[in-house]
């Protein structure tokens, strides 16, 4: 082989080598789906088809609790005995114990306030109060359970 040729194939096939390896550095990655999950009104992107990781809360509560207003919504809330581990604002799911008088509450619904009463620590919810029930415990997760 001609030295020139030579230089000419060395040339070519470095380009190809860097040209393959700038293709891998700087390819567009693929994107996910994003999807919506929605129950009763309140819609929440979660961002990909896959799972998020989060940090997995959980509060169990020894009732509900008719907040008479105290978040501005006198909405259902819920009472237990410890602080719960979520912030205003945040979605949760909430699993009442079986048997429960208004399977209604149970799913996916949003803090409106969390307060310490005489009965312990509220979470208030945005979810419309149905009316009286015997003592009813439960969860409280920060996840579909």
């Amino acid at each position: 082989m001609k030295p020139k040729t030579k230089k000419i194939a060395i040339g070519v096939g470095a380009a190809a080598v860097i040209s393959a390896i700038l293709y891998f550095l700087l390819r567009k990655k693929p994107t996910e789906d994003v999807t919506t999950r929605t129950d009763g009104g309140l819609s929440v992107d979660t961002g990909s088809t896959s799972a998020p990781s989060v940090e997995k809360k959980i509060w169990v509560f020894t009732d509900n609790y008719f907040t008479g207003g105290f978040s501005d919504s006198g909405n259902l809330g819920f009472v237990g005995t410890g602080k719960p581990p979520f912030s205003v604002d945040e979605v949760i799911y909430v699993k009442q114990s079986e048997g429960a008088k208004y399977p209604q509450y149970n799913g996916m619904t949003k803090i409106d306030a969390i307060k310490e009463v005489d009965a312990g620590w509220v979470v208030d919810t945005t979810k419309g109060r149905r009316g009286d029930t015997p003592v009813n415990s439960g969860i409280i997760t920060n996840y579909p359970t």
